[in-house]
């Protein structure tokens, strides 16, 4: 028994494989989709970069100088 696919339009077919990727989630198609992960990761890669930049220099500006009434390190003296 052979299947016929022509009724299924671009459209049709473009929905139903949308509605798809959002149930499984987009962690579950970088991971376990041959190629999926290559290409979103050269695609964002400069979004990742900016992003973990971003939060390392959060980090090295963040520091135990807040917990001080003055906003100034407390003198170890």
């Amino acid at each position: 028994m052979t299947h016929e696919y022509e009724w299924i339009t671009d459209e049709m077919y473009d929905a139903k494989l949308r509605e798809i990727c959002h149930v499984e989630g987009s962690d579950f198609l970088v991971t376990h989709v041959t190629g999926v992960y290559e290409a979103v990761r050269e695609y964002f890669n400069n979004d990742v970069i900016q992003e973990l930049e971003d939060e390392r220099q959060e980090r090295i500006y963040t520091t135990d100088w807040d917990d001080t009434e003055e906003g100034e390190p407390e003198d170890d003296l």
